[in-house]
């Protein structure tokens, strides 16, 4: 079917559009139709682009709770976006009751060595310079419960009783960690070992505590020994991402004991325990020095750059021309399209690269982000939204024909939501947030005071990811509203 003929009305009428809208059209052959338009080879549309406003939102915090994956580490080397470091806090206890080392005399158990485990799911950055972490005790005043999700702005107090082994940072190559590793002949893989000090945490275990009270339950031992601290050194350019409640984080206590005269070997673990332990992520930004600081906050009323991060960071707001003057016309596709601006030098882009994003409107009525009315799918048990990726929430590689090297793009799909506007009167919002969520939840539409999981899992680990995108005014990178139609038979 040939649909190149338009009616003069039509004609007019986007005249009339470029005019408003600042943007162009022209004939395209094209096949992607997104089920609105029946089976046809090589149909015939029409091509428009509508201006849109963008502008660097504010920063927003997350919450992580303790069951997901979390980020720990040190980024020192971005010249985008600063500095940032992410600490993790830890409680674990005995994996049983009474403790295992409790039913031995104090005086024939021979302590050898104490190591926190905390499970390796990944790494953001440059995984080649080495991490350096220290580990301290929370201090037993801070309130750390089970029951809580903790943002990612939460700083708790530690102790300043420093447990690391010979008060020492641990160094840690990040491109190792997936290796093999052999403690006490037992094979482990993807475990991130600090050594602890024996002083300082293993005689306090076993000798220091009133064991009759400490181990009744877990509970009770919270209370003696509130949970880990585990702080970056300012050193090292990747993030690496951890589960604290998987069973390959723990606490191991190595040691010997003197039952019949020879000294047997043994291992006790403290582990995590969904619903008793607590679990945080603490996320701490330096932008001093690198180009986001001079352009976040700006004083203009549109940005040609924006900065867009890995939640907790900052997010975009955009400003959607109306379509609700829009003729009635088949929507073939409707694409938010964002181009990455690459850095300067390309160094930082290839390490540090561009997160899963998500576009929804915002109510300045309830005050919230909601989903998208057509475009997003809950899934039956309104559990989290099943089709974040379809929508284009994930970049593509592609190539920047200004420079000519590899950048990423975002075309987010809206065909659904552009249709019912046209075609079925829904309502045209004009206000949307640009953001990369992690642990977010959304509301089920403007009103509704239900809210659903985004994705989950979620679609990023805290702070994994950040990108450069130019903004609706950026001559050469510039954020647009596509729209393929074809006028109604």
């Amino acid at each position: 079917m040939n649909l190149a003929i338009v009616k003069k009305n039509s004609i007019l009428f986007l005249v009339l559009l470029s005019f408003i809208f600042c943007g162009c059209t022209k004939i395209i052959t094209t096949d992607i139709g997104s089920g609105l338009l029946p089976p046809g080879d090589n149909v015939q549309a029409n091509d428009l682009y509508l201006d849109i406003k963008t502008k660097n939102g504010g920063d927003s915090a997350n919450n992580v709770g303790a069951a997901q994956d979390m980020s720990l580490g040190y980024i020192s080397n971005d010249p985008l976006f600063g500095k940032l470091s992410a600490s993790v806090n830890l409680q674990v206890i005995p994996t049983a009751f009474p403790v295992e080392f409790g039913t031995y005399k104090k005086d024939s158990i021979y302590l050898d060595s104490v190591v926190l485990v905390l499970s390796y799911k990944g790494v953001y950055g440059d995984s080649f310079p080495n991490l350096a972490f220290r580990v301290y005790q929370i201090s037993n005043d801070e309130p750390f419960t089970a029951d809580s999700v903790y943002s990612t702005n939460h700083f708790f107090q530690k102790n300043y009783v420093e447990l690391t082994e010979n008060y020492q940072p641990v160094q840690v190559a990040p491109r190792t960690l997936r290796d093999s590793v052999y403690p006490r002949n037992e094979a482990a893989v993807n475990q991130l070992r600090i050594r602890l000090d024996k002083e300082a945490i293993g005689n306090k275990l076993i000798y220091g505590f009133d064991t009759s009270n400490a181990y009744k339950s877990g509970t009770t031992f919270n209370q003696y020994f509130r949970g880990f601290q585990v702080v970056p050194e300012a050193t090292g350019n990747s993030l690496l991402r951890i589960n604290l409640q998987d069973t390959n984080t723990k606490l191991a206590i190595y040691y010997r004991y003197n039952l019949t005269g020879a000294k047997d070997t043994a291992v006790t673990y403290f582990k995590a325990s969904a619903g008793v332990t607590a679990g945080a992520n603490y996320i701490k930004k330096d932008r001093s020095g690198a180009e986001v600081q001079a352009n976040f906050p700006s004083p203009a009323a549109e940005d040609s750059i924006l900065y867009l991060e890995a939640n907790p960071g900052i997010f975009t707001n955009i400003t959607m021309p109306s379509l609700a003057g829009l003729s009635k016309i088949i929507i073939q596709r409707a694409e938010l399209i964002m181009d990455q601006i690459p850095d300067d030098t390309y160094q930082s882009d290839l390490f540090l690269t561009p997160p899963q994003i998500f576009v929804s409107p915002y109510s300045t009525q309830y005050k919230w982000r909601f989903l998208m009315p057509g475009s997003q799918v809950l899934a039956t048990d309104s559990t989290s939204v099943t089709n974040v990726a379809a929508l284009g929430a994930i970049p593509t590689a592609t190539i920047d024909p200004l420079s000519g090297r590899t950048h990423y793009s975002y075309s987010f799909d809206i065909t659904s939501y552009v249709q019912g506007v046209v075609s079925h009167g829904q309502t045209a919002y004009n206000n949307f947030v640009l953001y990369a969520p992690g642990n977010n939840y959304i509301y089920a539409s403007e009103s509704s005071s239900v809210r659903v999981p985004l994705s989950s899992p979620p679609l990023n680990a805290p702070s994994e990811g950040r990108v450069r995108l130019g903004g609706g005014n950026n001559t050469a990178h510039k954020m647009r509203l596509h729209i393929v139609y074809s006028p109604v038979p």
